[in-house]
């Protein structure tokens, strides 16, 4: 007989059968057992102790909620005792994806995941029963989340998945999204549902709110789908006061490359209505030849955006007439065409802020931020 090893979400799918032919088929609790054995076995493996999924996407960790709480369902109908390793998973997992959710409640976009229908998100979470704040750091997936005000940020920091679960990770080191009330501003770019050519273009840096180097992305991601290259070391803080929220990550991803480590600090204050970055690019030794160094601000559709003050500056303007001010210290602000693929299957166009640069010094600095006007 053939033998394939499934992993990640359909090895969850395939368990969760044979554990139903089990229940359903008479004499064939063998099945029952042998499915619950697998089930422990990749929950286990998938379902990081702060509740995410270990593939670091929101929609996988939808997924893996359903099946589980399926087999809990099914073990119920049939009047079968409910293993403590199960409740235990949908326990953590429940405030995990309410992590991930924004004012709008749906989905950010990281790593394969659209925005996915809140009304779904609601009914699935209902049953596990979660409530209270959500969560301000998922640690072992490495996201962070501040809440100020109206506004939300948040901050993809951690280490990129491992294989085999690495096969819809996207190369989006140290990306962000922001978002206020119930309006998305900076974004990632998305994913798509069901199209290969348009999933694997929308895995690479240039379509995050990131920085790259060369053209390079922080990882490559290989013709199997999986990655290769990636940081080695990654590490973040955070510090956090009523008043304001800092935020802190770096990684060695390009260090291969060219030598420089990546650090990026965000700052929050004044009740979410000023965000402050600071993009730091530091080698050993100074490199033979300049690195051009890119990074990119992702509109959502909904907003518009002009650059004034003889292109120093951008003005992005929400609906409903809220605007904010974008301004930058260090290389040359741009507005270039984007696009916007948070849900459904046809891009969206839009627009991204850009600030390139070319450095060649040891210790290299770009600092913007983002403040809401009046």
């Amino acid at each position: 007989h053939l033998h394939v090893r499934l992993s990640g979400i359909c090895a969850l799918k395939a368990a969760k059968g044979l554990l139903y032919a089990g229940l359903s088929i008479e004499g064939c609790d063998e099945w029952r057992e042998q499915a619950l054995a697998r089930l422990k076995v990749e929950v286990e493996a998938q379902i990081l102790s702060d509740g995410a999924h270990v593939s670091r996407s929101p929609s996988q960790l939808l997924e893996a909620l359903q099946i589980l709480l399926d087999v809990r369902g099914a073990l119920n109908s049939a009047g079968q005792r409910l293993p403590e390793f199960i409740q235990h998973a949908i326990d953590r997992i429940g405030p995990a994806l309410r992590f991930y959710r924004y004012n709008d409640k749906r989905f950010g976009l990281f790593h394969g995941t659209q925005k996915c229908d809140a009304e779904f998100i609601d009914k699935v979470l209902a049953q596990t029963g979660a409530r209270g704040k959500a969560l301000e750091s998922l640690p072992c997936a490495g996201f962070e989340r501040v809440s100020k005000g109206r506004t939300l940020l948040t901050f993809d920091c951690g280490e990129s998945a491992s294989a085999p679960y690495d096969q819809d990770a996207h190369s989006a080191a140290l990306s962000f999204e922001v978002s206020y009330a119930k309006q998305r501003i900076f974004v990632n770019c998305g994913s798509h549902p069901n199209d290969a050519d348009w999933r694997h273009a929308l895995r690479g840096a240039a379509a995050h709110t990131a920085l790259s180097m060369d053209g390079y992305d922080a990882c490559d991601i290989e013709s199997h789908g999986g990655l290769g290259r990636k940081p080695v070391h990654v590490r973040s803080m955070r510090e956090d006061s009523k008043q304001a929220s800092l935020l802190e990550a770096s990684h060695d991803g390009y260090v291969g490359l060219n030598g420089y480590t990546h650090t990026r600090r965000i700052y929050i204050c004044e009740e979410g209505n000023d965000i402050r970055g600071d993009d730091c690019l530091e080698a050993l030794a100074q490199p033979s030849n300049p690195v051009q160094v890119s990074m990119r601000f992702h509109l959502h559709p909904s907003v518009t955006v002009s650059l004034i003050n003889n292109g120093a500056e951008a003005l992005l303007r929400l609906p409903g007439g809220v605007g904010w001010r974008f301004k930058h210290n260090g290389g040359a602000l741009s507005l270039e065409d984007s696009i916007y693929m948070g849900e459904g299957t046809q891009p969206r166009k839009t627009k991204q802020l850009v600030i390139n640069g070319q450095i060649i010094d040891i210790y290299n600095q770009f600092k913007w931020c983002l403040r809401k006007e009046g």
